[in-house]
Formats: structure tokens, C-alpha cells, sequence
């Protein structure tokens, strides 16, 4: 029996493009938010580098800057789905998803594990784990999950259903490409719009 598709990439988009449009400020102010964190520590560590290679300091900066970027990364998954579930939301909770941080951290490092040894294993297995456990992060922050139990969320609601999203998270990023390659501008744009989408997708998936 022919599985039935629970998305399409074109409606994904095309979702993510709509909910874009009633909600441009916000997200794009997030992500120049988003930008100007990753970049402004780019900036700091690599100036650190040069000038002092042996910096006491470089350390701490890196740990800070992988905390903080955790923390956005979890508030932005938390509007996403407020956003798909047609729910309030604000630019503050871009900062203030603190609960979620051990899990998501605990995750995130059990996920890198993965992906690694599957690529250790001629690449495919790491493709293919990446695609089967790449929900974690809105299952953590949607069903309030531990790590563990995130990964095997995802897991079992990406069942069936790898090849379609191997071939959806390749449009996305083609789309990200074009929006750097306008200028840069058009990633303001880009970047929330397959944010959403992917989000979206999550929510088809996890019904």
C-alpha cells in the first residue's frame, strides 16, 4: 500500500511564506538578532585569536557564545510553533527559554553523536540518522520532553517519511542560498520562512 504523504514541500513553503507575511517585524528583527549574536562573537574570538592566541579568556567566550546561541536557537523554535499553532507570542521569549536549555543541550550532543557515527559508517547512516532525529528540538520545546524521549519522538513520527524530507531539507537550504545570494538581504526573509516551514512540517509529522 502506497504510504500517504503527510506534507508537501511546496505547501510547507508556501505556509512559512504566508506566516511570514502577517508577522515580518518580528521575525525578521529575530533573525538580525540571530546574525548579530553569531557574528558579534565571531568577531570577538577571532580578534581574541590574533591578538592574544593563549587568551585565558577564549575559553569562557566560546562557552558563552554556545550558551546564548542555544538559548536563541530554543526561543526561536518556541515562537515557530506559537506561530504554526496560531498561539500569542513576543519577541522576548527569543531569551527566556531557560527550562529547556539542559535538555536541549543534552540532546544536541546525543544527536551530534549519532550523525557522526553514522557518517563514520559511509556517510548514508549519518544522512539518514540526521533526517530520523532531526525533530528533537520541537518535540523538547512542543511536548515538554526530556532529551531521550525527544529523539525518539522524532524518530517515530519521521517513519516513513526520510526520503520526502532528505528532498525538503535540500529546497530549504537551496532557498537560504538565494536569499544570501540577494544581497544578503533576501536571508532576512529566507531563513524564517524555512524556519516556519520546517516547523509546519514538525506539526503534520507529530499529528
Amino acid at each position: 500500500m502506497k504510504k500517504e504523504l503527510k506534507f508537501r514541500t511546496g505547501e510547507a513553503l508556501r505556509f512559512g511564506w504566508q506566516t511570514f507575511g502577517k508577522n515580518a517585524l518580528l521575525l525578521i528583527v529575530l533573525t538580525l538578532i540571530i546574525g548579530a549574536l553569531s557574528g558579534g562573537f565571531s568577531a570577538v574570538t577571532t580578534r581574541m585569536s590574533e591578538s592574544d592566541p593563549n587568551s585565558a579568556l577564549a575559553i569562557p567566550v566560546n562557552l558563552l557564545s554556545i550558551v546564548i546561541n542555544m538559548i536563541v536557537a530554543i526561543g526561536f523554535t518556541k515562537i515557530a510553533l506559537d506561530l504554526i499553532y496560531k498561539r500569542k507570542t513576543e519577541l522576548s521569549l527569543i531569551f527566556t527559554q531557560w527550562k529547556y536549555f539542559w535538555r536541549y543541550l543534552g540532546a544536541s550532543i546525543l544527536y551530534g553523536l549519532i550523525v557522526i557515527g553514522g557518517l563514520i559508517l559511509l556517510i548514508v547512516p549519518g544522512i539518514i540518522w540526521g533526517i530520523k532525529y532531526g525533530f528533537f528540538s520541537y518535540a523538547i520545546v512542543d511536548k515538554d520532553m526530556g532529551a531521550l524521549e525527544a529523539l525518539r519522538e522524532s524518530g517515530k513520527i519521521t517513519m516513513g517519511h526520510k526520503g520526502q524530507l532528505f528532498w525538503f531539507k535540500i529546497v530549504l537550504f537551496l532557498v537560504q542560498i538565494l536569499g544570501i545570494i540577494a544581497l544578503g538581504v533576501g536571508y532576512l526573509v529566507a531563513y524564517p520562512v524555512t524556519v516556519l516551514a520546517e516547523a509546519w512540517v514538525y506539526k503534520r509529522l507529530a499529528k
